[in-house]
């Protein structure tokens, strides 16, 4: 499956969670969650403090304004947490704290919206914290419906995406969904806010597996390819199955 066929699916998953038809424009916004943190609670909770969009142009040329996300439905649904927008029990890591979800400066000239989140003490909630302990960051993707968009202003038109690309759209009003972790944000079905540098946060999670801080299995989960070992003539290779 190549990346235009798993990112279809993804936006036909979102489409028929939110409920909302075929036709509705729907998409992914990423943020590469810089400073995100672990706190541990006495009783053993881990709470993941990180951003999880921002107003900076993403992959598909798009400004989502913060000042006009409307999470009213995410709050109705529990404000629960996924991995690569994969939305069943299974992927589910967490849940948002409401009174923590707030819209204000992430960094400077950078408006976006963060949030606490309440790990599940489960394979994968705890691989999320020991990525999270090693290296200070993870990625943050917001599911959402575009409710209003205009032309980019002047400003906005100077702006410049971590990928390159510049603003070709501003949405003004938007339908918060659903947020999900992921450790290679510049996955373009992220649609968003690239770390520049996927092949070393994959080897990031390759190292995690071999120093048994998480499972194989949970790095998969996070953004890991699965390697297979085929024998060609012989000759053992070792594959990437996408």
């Amino acid at each position: 499956m190549d990346i235009k066929e798993y990112m279809a699916n993804r936006l036909r998953d979102l489409r028929k969670r939110s409920m909302v038809e075929d036709s509705a424009d729907v998409g992914f916004a990423s943020s590469y969650g810089q400073g995100s943190q672990i706190t541990d609670a006495p009783d053993g909770g881990m709470t993941l403090s990180l951003v999880i969009t921002t107003d900076a142009v993403d992959l598909d040329g798009d400004i989502v304004d913060p000042r006009g996300a409307d999470w009213s439905y995410w709050n109705q649904r529990g404000l629960p947490v996924y991995l690569e927008h994969q939305y069943g029990i299974c992927e589910t890591v967490g849940k948002g704290r409401k009174d923590s979800l707030k819209m204000g400066a992430v960094a400077p000239g950078v408006t976006g919206w963060t949030i606490k989140v309440g790990l599940i003490k489960n394979e994968l909630g705890l691989a999320v914290a020991a990525y999270v302990r090693e290296f200070g960051q993870i990625g943050s993707s917001i599911g959402f419906r575009c409710l209003d968009s205009r032309t980019p202003t002047a400003e906005e038109s100077n702006r410049i995406g971590l990928g390159g690309g510049m603003a070709t759209r501003t949405i003004t009003k938007w339908l918060g969904l659903e947020n999900s972790l992921t450790c290679n944000p510049c996955n373009t079905l992220s649609g968003g806010y690239p770390t520049g540098e996927p092949a070393k946060m994959l080897n990031n999670l390759d190292r995690l597996v071999t120093k048994g801080l998480i499972t194989k299995s949970a790095a998969r989960a996070l953004g890991l390819p699965e390697q297979r070992v085929i024998v060609v003539r012989n000759e053992q290779r070792r594959v990437v199955v996408e």
